[in-house]
């Protein structure tokens, strides 16, 4: 059956913060930074003190102080800031409120397909799901966002996007699963010349015939995981302890 089918009219959604959890990761966020400065100021007035530090050790602490702030300015000048997305018939917009200007905004009508499919590199999709992942304490942790291309001057730029703001007071939406139901529906209605993988339904929880997000859904499934890990845990406690 054609996703889709029992789909509501498309109506524009703009994004609303988690405003305590956003001033909570923004005061750890300043902290850190401020961690970083004082590590820096610290490793340079280390270097003129007297005391037992071996000279390679003050060198040693002044490069980790030096690659910290550095990768922290990197952060901070790393694109343009914006607090909030709107997705409407247009396409997608990105705003700071704080400065009062659009920041980027992707129309419909600029969306292309994916470059890999002249090439026949290999098979994918037009807006494909694309999973990032690292090591935090010896623990994978993975992360799921999009990915699609849009023209710009005349060549394809490769868009990746999470849904998320681009602010250290403003990362978290209330409403992130409704912006991204309405995205789909957007690319149903506006550019249905453009292939979705249906795994991102599932991963974000979108009815694929409705097209609406299935926030029920996404608790009952939070709630079973954290649960899960509670047991594994206790198990592994009960056994090592």
């Amino acid at each position: 059956m054609e996703r889709g089918t029992d789909a509501k009219p498309f109506t524009a959604v703009t994004s609303r913060p988690l405003v305590w959890v956003n001033i909570l990761f923004g005061i750890v966020v300043c902290a850190l930074a401020l961690a970083t400065v004082g590590l820096m100021i610290m490793a340079v007035a280390l270097l003129f003190m007297e005391d037992n530090t071996p000279l390679w050790g003050r060198f040693a602490l002044l490069c980790i102080a030096l690659v910290m702030n550095g990768v922290l300015l990197y952060l901070i000048l790393k694109g343009k800031r914006y607090t909030t997305i709107t997705v409407d018939k247009d396409g997608v917009q990105f705003y700071n409120q704080y400065t009062k200007t659009i920041v980027k905004t992707l129309l419909w009508r600029s969306f292309s397909k994916d470059p890999a499919h002249a090439k026949d590199r290999y098979p994918s999709y037009d807006i494909n799901k694309e999973t990032t992942s690292g090591m935090v304490n010896g623990a994978r942790v993975s992360a799921d966002h999009f990915q699609w291309w849009y023209t710009q001057d005349g060549r394809a730029v490769r868009q990746r996007e999470a849904f998320r703001g681009a602010h250290p007071f403003h990362v978290f939406f209330a409403n992130r699963g409704e912006l991204i139901a309405a995205f789909m529906k957007g690319l149903k209605q506006y550019r249905p010349d453009l292939s979705v993988d249906p795994t991102l339904f599932l991963t974000f929880f979108i009815d694929p015939n409705t097209y609406e997000h299935q926030r029920g859904k996404q608790t009952v499934t939070f709630v079973a995981g954290i649960a899960l890990a509670v047991i594994i845990f206790a198990i592994i406690y009960y056994f090592v302890r």
